[in-house]
């Protein structure tokens, strides 16, 4: 039987993963939400879930395969539908998750799929990513000309806390938001409180376009950019979690509880690396006792739910989307060179993410739908003209 005590490492690194994941996306979940035109109190809510969701299921993996999964919202997939959402209903956004969910599942079933995508060319999905996350960045940045001592403040106290103390660096500056709201009396201290937070649940509606426009490019991003990505991490570290449980698990739950507020499942990538490392545990085995204390504290953040929002809209015009371009700074910068270190994909790359970026909608079908088809048939093609070489020649 296995030992269940946990000490301080174990709780440390615990908190420390989800504080470093939550902190540096959070702003991005709840710019997405409130695209979707939903109130605060539903937003608190949606946020509950999301912290209920990811810590049992956190804890649930963590404790079967006694391996440190950390399950997670997908960031990328936040920022995705931030833009992505705009134009439609929050019921067809609920079903174009169910439908995310359910691809999700399907990929555990079919193993050439979830193959499938594993051959996708990274560098394709980076300048998809690239083409999602730099509007968000480059808006961020552009409120230096209507904002610009807010703007200068913030950014020195990111780019210092970045060279002294990386791994908190959105952690400080989130308190230096908040500081910059309390000093220009725009935070609305009277709306916070500590109050559990309701279900609220949101049928859905299921039409063509939200489908082929939210739900199969968000799908793309989760399973290229964090659940592969997740398996890779674990994989560095020599822990071994079978694929199609995951994917199984992950999709069956996001399917279930979509109308509570889950957009995406899947497995936490950099975040969990910090459950992993030698100083958690000299014992290999026991490190998933970490992930099981980032489990619990999941779902402590979201008890705090109502807190977290009442901050984040309380913030001054212009600041959520200064720190919105802070959070997904460190990621574009993975994404660029992912796309454009090799000269082989370099030009499908950049199709990809001009097409991305353009925010076309033809034929009823978004632009990451377009930037991903284009880039991929680009790249074969260039492929195809290669001359075979002879042997003997």
């Amino acid at each position: 039987m296995n030992d269940l005590r946990f000490n301080l490492s174990h709780i440390s690194a615990g908190t420390i993963a989800v504080l470093v994941g939550y902190t540096s996306s959070v702003i991005l979940v709840i710019h997405a939400l409130t695209e979707m035109g939903l109130a605060q109190w539903q937003v608190n809510s949606w946020l509950f879930a999301l912290g209920l969701i990811m810590g049992i299921t956190t804890i649930a993996f963590s404790f079967y395969f006694k391996v440190p999964v950390l399950t997670a919202w997908s960031t990328p997939g936040a920022a995705f539908l931030i833009t992505a959402v705009q134009g439609y209903s929050a019921t067809d956004v609920i079903g174009a998750f169910i439908v995310c969910g359910l691809l999700t599942f399907i990929s555990g079933l079919i193993r050439p799929l979830a193959l499938a995508l594993q051959r996708i060319p990274s560098p394709i999905t980076s300048a998809l990513l690239c083409g999602v996350i730099l509007p968000i960045c480059l808006s961020g940045f552009t409120q230096i000309e209507t904002h610009p001592i807010m703007f200068l403040l913030l950014f020195s106290v990111y780019i210092i806390t970045k060279r002294f103390m990386a791994r908190y660096s959105m952690l400080l500056t989130l308190l230096a938001s908040v500081g910059i709201a309390l000093y220009s009396n725009t935070l609305n201290t009277a709306s916070i409180h500590m109050a559990m937070p309701t279900f609220y649940w949101l049928t859905p509606s299921f039409h063509f376009q939200p489908i082929i426009n939210i739900a199969i490019p968000l799908y793309l991003i989760t399973m290229l950019s964090q659940n592969i990505a997740g398996f890779a991490v674990l994989q560095n570290f020599q822990f071994k979690v079978p694929v199609r449980p995951v994917f199984l698990g992950t999709g069956l739950v996001n399917m279930i509880a979509a109308p509570c507020g889950i957009f995406t499942l899947n497995l936490a990538a950099i975040s969990a690396a910090i459950c992993m490392n030698d100083d958690i545990d000299g014992k290999h085995s026991d490190r998933y006792k970490a992930a099981i204390c980032a489990g619990g504290f999941y779902m402590l953040v979201g008890v705090w739910a109502s807190i977290v929002v009442a901050i984040f809209v309380s913030l001054p015009d212009g600041l959520a989307d200064i720190l919105a371009g802070f959070a997904l700074l460190t990621t574009l910068i993975s994404c660029l060179f992912n796309a454009f270190s090799s000269d082989e994909y370099r030009e499908s790359a950049i199709l990809t993410l001009l097409i991305t970026l353009s925010g076309i909608h033809l034929l009823g079908i978004s632009a990451a739908i377009w930037g991903v088809g284009v880039g991929l048939c680009h790249f074969k093609l260039m492929q195809s003209r290669k001359p075979v070489l002879i042997a003997g020649r």
